[in-house]
């Protein structure tokens, strides 16, 4: 795929990957288990069933993500700056594996 349409695809889906990935329960258990600086790929056959279902289409790109855990310090004011800040939350940036400056963060509370 043509470097120009890869970005334009995953840019596509990124925010919704990775709000299916913070809202299922076997991917929240899993993130809110990493280390600072500890990441894992992820390609779409991993993807969340959910996603997978609202989006049938993206099964035909070869998506691959990376998921890691950050500080929140490194996480952009204009992104972060609303979010509540306690001692159970793990803070998350999503991108796509070849194209790191392409990024999502979110937070989540560990359960």
């Amino acid at each position: 795929m043509n470097r120009r349409i890869e970005k334009k695809v995953h840019r596509r889906y990124l925010a919704d990957i990775g709000v299916e990935l913070v809202q299922d329960n076997e991917w929240g258990k899993r993130l809110s288990n990493l280390s600072i600086d500890e990441s894992i790929e992820i390609g779409t056959d991993e993807l969340p069933a959910t996603f997978l279902k609202l989006y049938p289409t993206a099964k035909k790109y070869k998506l691959n993500y990376e998921i890691k855990r950050v500080e929140f310090s490194s996480i952009p004011t204009s992104e972060s700056s609303w979010w509540e800040v306690d001692n159970d939350t793990v803070y998350l940036e999503l991108h796509p594996l070849k194209l790191k400056r392409l990024r999502w963060h979110a937070s989540i509370n560990i359960q």
